[in-house]
């Protein structure tokens, strides 16, 4: 594809995403959204719900035909389990919507890497009909069913995700480990995984954030859009420390995280400050933390040729991605 049509092609989907994120019935946003994301006749025998536990949704070839007893071989054999919570500012989006890169990663741990990964994408209660801490509870029941119930070694997992789904699994497991009894784990506390992946981490918590004004004509997120926080902070009153709860100096960042943090960072988002403000958290907190930044907006690294116009940052980031995978396992 010429270089034209690459870019008219990004140009077509940002306008699209715009309109998308701009409605302002939820449910209408809903609707459309998950049409768009649904996974293809292709993809579908790649997904399979764990029979035992719901909020796990396992991405693994030929998924969709196996036995309870041989997918759980499947997955104690495997030698990564990638956890991935997806984005959608806690209000919409599921554990399908991010196909396309899941089974791309897949075939490329295993061609280059001779590596067998599963993912598992966690299926996590949507707010403002499950309001916080729901989905942080759900994050938890997936990690607690892989890692007890499976008896998956922490140090086989990468913990990941997208947008705002990228930080409830590092805060899943502070609550787990520092305030267990507000989540209902019964008191279990979730080990450490082998590693964070935050694509574009967002928390809504910088105020104001100078990129938002320097990208408001780049990124297809609309500067008004403003779900999470006030989700976030409309949680229970009993739920103390509220989110993000990683920002609370109260608390040793260090031992509760694991030793490599990946972050991706899009050099044309809205969000753009907020995500170096993350991962400055947990460098500064004493962890080993890589800071990947494109110019590209919004969650460029799991939206891929959506809205990234030059194949080779792909191809660069996803091999960059597979390495850091391997070097963090290989230290956990």
């Amino acid at each position: 594809m010429s270089s034209f049509l690459s870019k008219l092609r990004v140009s077509i989907t940002l306008w699209i995403f715009w309109a998308l994120l701009s409605i302002r019935n939820l449910h209408i946003a809903r609707v459309i959204f998950n049409a768009v994301t649904k996974p293809t006749s292709s993809q579908k025998p790649w997904m399979v719900t764990d029979p035992q536990e719901k909020t796990c949704v396992w991405v693994l070839e030929g998924a969709a035909s196996l036995k309870q007893e041989e997918l759980y071989d499947r997955i104690r054999k495997a030698d990564i389990v990638l956890v991935w919570v997806h984005g959608g500012a806690m209000v919409f989006g599921s554990a399908a919507q991010n196909m396309e890169p899941f089974i791309k990663w897949i075939k490329l741990f295993k061609e280059k890497k001779s590596l067998n990964v599963v993912i598992c994408g966690v299926e996590y209660r949507l707010a403002p009909e499950n309001p916080v801490p729901a989905q942080f509870e759900d994050v938890a029941t997936a990690y607690t069913h892989i890692v007890k119930d499976l008896g998956i070694p922490a140090t086989k997992i990468i913990l990941g995700g997208d947008s705002a789904g990228s930080l409830l699994g590092p805060e899943a497991v502070i609550y787990s480990r520092e305030f267990n009894h507000l989540l209902p784990n019964n008191g279990y506390q979730l080990p450490i995984p082998a590693g964070y992946v935050l694509s574009s981490p967002v928390a809504e918590v910088l105020n104001p954030c100078p990129s938002m004004e320097e990208n408001k004509r780049k990124d297809y997120n609309p500067p008004t859009m403003k779900y999470l926080g006030s989700y976030v902070n409309s949680g229970p009153s009993g739920f103390q420390p509220k989110p993000w709860v990683l920002f609370n100096d109260d608390y040793n960042l260090k031992a509760n995280a694991p030793k490599s943090v990946l972050v991706f960072v899009g050099g044309h988002e809205i969000g753009r400050d907020e995500n170096i403000l993350i991962a400055k958290r947990f460098s500064d907190g004493g962890v080993d933390t890589t800071v990947i930044t494109e110019q590209y907006p919004h969650n460029w690294f799991l939206l891929g040729p959506s809205v990234v116009d030059e194949p080779s940052v792909n191809e660069k980031a996803d091999e960059k991605f597979v390495n850091w995978v391997i070097e963090s396992i290989a230290k956990a």
